[in-house]
Formats: structure tokens, C-alpha cells, sequence
């Protein structure tokens, strides 16, 4: 670990982002979450910013769905 970063779950380093020889993949309820306690955060603060980054996430996240199946995945 670099000097001075910070590793949540050794996956993601806060300090330099996901490093490139890391696996690009998450578990969609992820969004979800992230969703509803960005959500409660941005009621609580009564500042929508918070909200509004992660439903970005989420329509992302909806918009990558198999035309096929409407599914997440492959």
C-alpha cells in the first residue's frame, strides 16, 4: 500500500482510484444501497447533490441492461 493511502476492503484506493490491474466488477445491489444512503444523506443535509450523484449511478447502471433478457450481466 502506497504511503499516506487509504484501501477500503483492499479493493479501492481512495487516494488513486481502482488501480489497473484490479477487477473492473461489483455487485449491482450495490447501486441500490448506494442510492438509499446518499438519498437519507442528501434529505438529512438538505443538500440534493449527494441524491443526485448516485441516481446518476443508478440510471447508468440501468441503462447497461441486455436488450434481450433485461438483464444485468452477460
Amino acid at each position: 500500500m502506497a504511503e499516506g493511502s487509504i484501501t477500503v476492503g483492499e479493493q479501492v484506493n481512495l487516494l488513486a482510484g481502482v488501480l489497473p490491474d484490479s477487477v473492473n466488477e461489483t455487485c449491482t445491489a450495490g447501486a441500490g444501497t448506494l442510492l438509499l444512503e446518499f438519498g437519507l444523506l442528501s434529505r438529512l443535509l438538505g443538500d440534493p447533490v449527494y441524491e443526485g450523484f448516485a441516481r446518476r449511478a443508478v440510471n447508468q447502471l440501468w441503462s447497461l441492461r441486455s436488450n434481450v433478457t433485461g438483464l444485468f450481466g452477460r
